[in-house]
């Protein structure tokens, strides 16, 4: 894995890491440098993951033997994974996940210590003992500061200290910094003078997620897990039948879709063109 990354294979690289995770015994201590290595590479812009690659790390993700820092790593990687690939709801729902599992590791857990990289690695090609604790928490952090951006509300600052931890973490594993994404967006001359502000409003509508709070009321919830989805969208978020039978009325009957489904009049959103 580390030849492929030095010369600049990183399809090889992520092959190699994760054939040793699933190959390696569970007690075998090396054994989380190698998923934290496959799980960076899907979440660094890398290379385009694979649909095995996310099968990958659903199966972790899934996996109630897996170590708690396993578990949570891989379901922060997939959210990333799925967000670039335009899913944004079950991303939002794979970060949720990570910050849960994350957040309820015992105390017995935190403490452990894993054999990572660190800056005199690259001297002396030695893993030191780290801590699971720290780990944990960056991976709350970032999930948390995603998820903020998704759902419109993350500020500038945050968004740059998680690019920042991005590449702290790429760094620790010899990687260099990660690509930096770009993105363009203009607004044709369809769009009149006076229409800029309504369609960047109904932009920054299509493209956040929901799942913090209820659609219905706007209460916020202490866990994902009371609210309930809305079975046929699966965008939508409510915290009793009241709110989502008013919701309902109010308009999201009008706006419910299936999974790719249009219908004519629909505002599309799509990610990952590239043109000139």
């Amino acid at each position: 894995a580390g030849r492929s990354a030095a010369r600049g294979d990183w399809r090889g690289c992520a092959d190699s890491y994760l054939a040793a995770y699933r190959g390696c015994s569970r007690r075998w201590s090396c054994k989380y440098n190698c998923w934290s290595g496959f799980t960076s590479v899907m979440s660094e812009d890398r290379i385009a993951p694979t649909d095995a690659d996310v099968k990958a790390l659903k199966r972790v993700a899934e996996d109630d033997a897996a170590p708690t820092l396993d578990r949570a790593k891989a379901m922060f990687a997939r959210g990333y994974v799925l967000k670039n690939r335009g899913d944004r709801a079950r991303a939002a729902r794979s970060y949720h996940a990570c910050v849960e599992t994350a957040s309820g590791a015992s105390a017995a857990v935190r403490e452990r210590t894993v054999l990572l990289p660190n800056a005199q690695t690259q001297r002396d090609g030695r893993l030191r003992p780290t801590a699971v604790g720290p780990i944990l928490d960056d991976l709350i952090a970032t999930a948390s500061g995603n998820l903020r951006a998704m759902e419109g509300q993350a500020s500038p600052e945050e968004r740059a200290a998680a690019v920042e931890r991005l590449n702290e973490q790429t760094a620790r594993l010899g990687f260099g910094r990660a690509p930096a994404p770009t993105w363009q967006f203009r607004l044709g001359p369809r769009v009149a003078p006076g229409d800029v502000e309504a369609v960047k409003a109904r932009m920054e509508r299509a493209t956040t997620v929901g799942g913090s709070t209820c659609d219905g009321c706007g209460k916020a919830a202490v866990h994902r897990s009371r609210l309930k989805i809305c079975s046929r969208c699966k965008l939508a978020y409510y915290c009793s039948p009241t709110c989502q039978t008013t919701a309902w009325k109010d308009g999201h009957k009008n706006a419910c879709r299936k999974r790719g489904e249009f219908k004519a009049g629909d505002l599309v959103y799509i990610e990952g063109m590239a043109g000139e």
